[in-house]
């Protein structure tokens, strides 16, 4: 049969797909993935259905089909995101969407070798956002024992390319050809170039044209690499089907297409399996693409003679850094290293390059830090542009994840000017990044976001649909702090939609933690927790010991959220083990601003300001302002509940000093204004910084604390007396909190409740509420909220049960250094007692300035 649709006919006697400029070059089970999804149009067909088709029953993975679905994609200019051919039905299988002619097939010419196949259409690859050209897969370390032995033979010891196609033919010419590929084996770019101008100057065919702009690329010599496949462009037509394919690939790489040109380097290695050259660029690519068939390739290569052994030990290096095997990865590094000698300096510091990956996902940061500088340095001096910059993105991320912000900036413009010079548009979509990630850590949001948009812009450019999954997802933080919560969600929507299509774990991993955050913010606690989950999943699958920990600390706010404040202690305690081991003081300090605010929670203010004072520490050496105003307000808190106004006050100006603190922060801040202005007396002053909070929290879309404000402002109308607008609001947000399984805020507006309906007298429908409270606290424990219970139990008891309450209260408030609470239940005491000892404590509360204690309806928020 032959079927037409789009521009394409698909000739299925002569097993041709062909486009107006040419036959496409297809491989066997391609061809015949195509043919049976067009002949079963429109209908859905599984994986399942195609490996039992296509591969019959082999031992082979189902990622074989997506490999080919992808370059069906790439051959037709299709798009899994846009499809106009082949559309992908997530978890259920693909469908032939195109429209289709069919008839009688028509005699066709088969290919001849010199034929030109089409030039690709770049799809979206199956790419991970990392570093750029990274070395090359797993050798028992015995083989260096062997090496002093293999040293002393030439180059041609090692395999020739001289019975291979397209080479050429002349003994001079020949060699040079040989020795040149054997010098570019050891990454020696120099000679390498050198011996292939001489070759060319001898008898000039496109393969050496072909490598010597491989090398120009790898060399960040753009202009010559492009001026030499431009030569080749003009002459395609002229060319063999294997070096129409590699021009291909070669000109993806240029543009930083890694995606696209691994798949050509894939057709180019399937159409001579012998050429060990071939081979490893293919590698190199799929490394670069963390493909999952990257075992597969290194075994098919380590068959193969004519690669030397420090390079096959670095391949080894980096297959175990691929599958998580962090001590193969060391060791094999390692050996690497001292394999290489100082012969091969280049393919050494390509080896301590991934030795500095080893290190860092041991959690060996200065090590790794000194590695990397290291491998740089030499990269540099040898004139390896690319690979050098990639290696220097990779230090900056880890400067970044550690706070280090000096210097860093300095760093990024260096980088800049050898981007223009040698990079891609991948390379500018990773820098752009850097840059975003930077603005965040400064608090500047809209250069964030503004950085974040243009590295998403080049990545989609480059085709590396990750890149732009990443950079969406990143923007999304910045988003959601400034109130652009639907803004955010589309994002996100659209990077996840990208992570799942690519398969790419980490990625998906991000975006499902980011999408869990704004799930947090937006109090829909269920999505978050399965969001979190499936992350922790996908971290600890990669064995990302760093993200892993990340979540670990967003779990334990979603259980302190939720009241569960043991599982909180919890994951917190594991976080900052992981983070403690892998030496990340900006995420340590985190985890302990983390365990500070469940200290205050338990009333444990001693191990509050303990563990702020160590991240105030830590964030003070990382110039985070955001953090700082957090922990300035932690500690503003714990002087509250100590019943020190000045103290509190002075934190609180320190805090809002600041500069580039986000609304967020600004509020809290503003919280704790109005909660001391409430102590002061002062319930006008307390109602404005409470508004201020509010209005700061609708902007930033937080619901949660949108909620903990209104409260904080029906707290202000009962001190005032306006008591049916307190009780309105207190039943408004205990109903809210229910329907989204928030216990902390509705047991706090059941406690503000209750007490309405006490100054009301109205005593059994405070019973009531004080039941459900009751039984909420259980479930979700706080200090300062299990006091208020007891406090307003005690106005319904009877003598003595409510003396012996209050005096077990006093006594408790004092065992855990809580003045606060300890002069609230003295009032309560003092108030059945003699007019004396109301006076002694009517002058120490007026004494510490604390006016609001003197209200009888005076309640302070937990």
């Amino acid at each position: 049969m032959r079927y037409e649709f789009l521009e394409f006919v698909l000739d299925t006697d002569q097993r041709t797909l062909r486009h107006p400029a040419g036959e496409l070059p297809l491989r066997r089970q391609s061809f015949l993935v195509l043919q049976y999804l067009v002949e079963r149009a429109p209908a859905v067909v599984s994986k399942d259905q195609l490996l039992d088709a296509i591969w019959g029953h082999q031992s082979i993975s189902s990622s074989a089909v997506a490999q080919t679905i992808r370059e069906l994609r790439e051959a037709l200019g299709d798009h899994a995101d846009d499809p106009r051919a082949i559309e992908t039905r997530h978890r259920i299988g693909y469908r032939f969407i195109a429209e289709l002619s069919a008839g009688a097939a028509t005699a066709s010419h088969e290919q001849t070798p010199d034929a030109p196949p089409f030039a690709h259409v770049e799809a979206p690859p199956s790419s991970r956002v990392r570093a750029g050209l990274r070395p090359l897969v797993m050798v028992p370390l015995a083989l260096i024992a062997l090496i002093a032995l293999l040293w002393a033979a030439p180059w041609q010891h090692w395999g020739s390319q001289a019975a291979s196609p397209g080479w050429p033919s002349a003994g001079r010419a020949r060699d040079l050809a040989n020795a040149a590929m054997q010098a570019a084996r050891y990454f020696d770019t120099g000679d390498a170039l050198a011996a292939l101008d001489k070759a060319r100057g001898l008898e000039d065919v496109p393969r050496l044209a072909l490598w010597q702009a491989s090398l120009h690329l790898l060399r960040g010599e753009r202009v010559l690499a492009t001026q030499a496949l431009s030569v080749l462009e003009s002459r395609k037509a002229n060319l063999r089907r294997v070096d129409h394919v590699i021009l291909s690939a070669l000109q993806h790489e240029v543009a930083g297409r890694y995606g696209a040109a691994m798949e050509d380097w894939r057709i180019a290695y399937e159409i001579d399996p012998r050429d060990v050259d071939v081979g490893l660029a293919f590698y190199s690519a799929q490394v670069h693409e963390a493909s999952p068939e990257l075992r597969d390739t290194f075994e098919r290569l380590s068959q193969l003679d004519g690669i030397p052994p420090p390079r096959l030990l670095l391949m080894s290096a980096q297959l175990a850094g691929d599958e998580g095997d962090i001590q193969r990865q060391l060791t094999q590094s390692q050996a690497a290293q001292l394999a290489s000698d100082t012969r091969w300096q280049v393919l050494s510091a390509l080896a301590e390059a991934e030795h500095a990956r080893a290190l860092k996902a041991s959690g060996k940061i200065a090590e790794s830090r000194a590695a990397y500088s290291n491998a740089i340095s030499t990269l540099e001096a040898h004139g390896l542009l690319r690979p050098a910059i990639a290696t220097r993105l990779e230090q900056i991320d880890l400067v970044l994840a550690q706070g280090e912000m000096e210097g860093v900036n300095i760093a990024l413009d260096t980088l800049q000017a050898r981007v223009r010079e040698g990079g891609d548009d991948y390379a500018v979509g990773r820098l752009l990044h850097a840059r975003g990630r930077l603005a965040r850590r400064l608090g500047v949001t809209e250069d964030a976001l503004a950085y974040y948009a243009a590295a998403a812009q080049q990545h989609e450019i480059a085709r590396n649909w990750d890149g732009v999954a990443s950079a969406l997802s990143a923007a999304a933080g910045p988003l959601q702090r400034i109130g652009r919560n639907d803004e955010a969600r589309a994002y996100l929507d659209r990077a996840l939609r990208l992570a799942e299509q690519s398969g790419t774990a980490s990625v998906r991993a991000n975006v499902r933690g980011n999408l869990a955050n704004l799930a947090m913010r937006e109090a829909r606690y269920a999505d978050a927790r399965r969001n979190y989950d499936a992350a922790l999943t996908l971290f600890r699958e990669l064995h990302d010991r760093r993200m892993e920990a990340v979540t670990l600390g967003h779990l334990s706010n979603l259980s302190q959220l939720e009241g569960d404040l043991r599982s909180a202690d919890k994951l917190n305690r594991e976080a900052l083990k992981l983070f403690r081991e892998l030496k990340q003081p900006a995420d340590t300090g985190r985890i302990l601003i983390n365990l500070s605010a469940a200290a205050l929670d338990r009333g444990a203010l001693s191990d509050a300001a303990e563990f702020a004072e160590e991240a105030g520490t830590i964030f003070a050496q990382l110039d985070d302002p955001n953090r700082l105003s957090e922990i300035l307000a932690i500690r503003a808190d714990v002087r509250l509940h100590r019943a020190d106004l000045p103290g509190a006050g002075s934190l609180l100006d320190a805090a809002e000093a600041l500069e580039n603190v986000d609304l967020e922060k600004q509020s809290t801040v503003a919280t704790l204004r109005g909660r001391a202005a409430m102590l002061r007396g002062e319930p006008r002053a307390a109602r404005d910084a409470f508004a201020l909070a509010l209005a700061n929290r609708t902007t930033t879309g937080a619901l949660a604390l949108q909620r903990a404000s209104r409260l904080d402002l029906a707290r202000v109308d009962l001190a005032e007396g306006r008591l049916a607008v307190a009780e309105q609001a207190a039943i408004a947000i205990s109903v809210e909190g229910n329907e989204d399984s928030e216990p902390p805020i509705e047991r706090d507006a059941r406690l503000l409740l209750a007490q309405v309906l006490i100054e009301q007298d109205r005593h059994a429908d405070a019973e009531r509420e004080l039941a459900v409270a009751r039984s909420l606290l259980d479930g979700a424990p706080n200090f300062a909220s299990e006091f208020t219970w007891a406090l307003l139990r005690s106005r319904l008891d009877g003598n003595p049960e409510r003396m012996q309450r209050l005096q077990w209260l006093i006594a408790h408030a004092r065992e855990h250094d809580q003045q606060l609470l300890e002069l609230r239940a003295l009032g309560a005491l003092h108030a059945e007692g003699a007019d004396q000892q109301v006076e002694e404590w009517r002058e120490r509360v007026r004494a510490l300035g604390l006016l609001g204690l003197l209200e009888r309806r005076m309640v302070i928020g937990s």
